[in-house]
């Protein structure tokens, strides 16, 4: 029950949460619901969001009012693809997914030398060059934390904007004033689904740079 909301109008805005929108669809939170928030009310973006609305929806706001863009995504620091696919937003889950494998590409080098999967010439140019490996490992070490940073401070902008894109396009295609809830349904909220998707992804880019490295490894030590 919302603090300060009566048994009545609880249960008068039960239904309308079921849709999608949300704790913060009422004035008693403090939040007016037909806000303008850039092209989007605060409802319609609480119908986007659809789950853990009482955390995006204040920051949203702040962002909104005092033009702030950066806020803490604790998810997203731990796992951006996962977060990303999760809520839908495949082109920057695929682009994290990408940039984790090229980040990790020296350490897999060093662990693919370890175990033996390589040729002896292979092995020998790793170990001809390998301070420059441990290098470029920890430059792409500390450029993977740097990314995570990043998107963790900046990921609930780019939700925000993400929302807020979608939802001017689900308007400009409907033929009336009110939003279809089972298009916005299926273009935001959550789907788990999706990270064993993207996990499935970054497994196929992790193998393609894997066959890359040996074919590289291969011209070089023959070379």
């Amino acid at each position: 029950m919302i603090c300060g909301a009566g048994l009545n109008d609880n249960e008068s805005h039960k239904s309308e949460a079921t849709h999608g929108e949300g704790i913060y669809v009422n004035h008693s939170t403090g939040f007016n619901p037909e806000e303008d928030m850039g092209g989007a009310t605060l409802r319609e973006i609480s119908m986007f969001v659809n789950t853990n609305t009482f955390y995006y929806i204040p920051v949203f706001k702040r962002m909104k009012d005092i033009g702030s863009k950066i806020s803490f995504n604790f998810s997203c620091f731990i796992f951006p693809s996962f977060y990303f696919a999760n809520r839908k937003m495949w082109l920057w889950a695929i682009i994290y997914a990408f940039v984790s494998v090229l980040f990790n590409l020296p350490a897999s080098v060093m662990i693919m030398a370890e175990s033996g999967v390589f040729t002896e010439n292979m092995l020998n140019f790793i170990y001809e060059n390998q301070g420059v490996i441990e290098t470029l490992q920890s430059i792409c070490g500390w450029g993977s934390w740097l990314t995570r940073l990043l998107l963790c401070l900046f990921a609930n902008w780019i939700y925000f904007k993400f929302a807020l894109k979608n939802l001017k396009r689900i308007k400009m295609h409907s033929r009336n004033e009110s939003l279809n809830l089972n298009i916005v349904a299926a273009v935001g909220g959550v789907k788990p689904l999706n990270i064993i998707i993207i996990t499935l992804i970054t497994l196929s880019f992790s193998l393609i740079s894997m066959v890359g490295i040996t074919m590289f490894l291969n011209v070089m030590a023959v070379a």
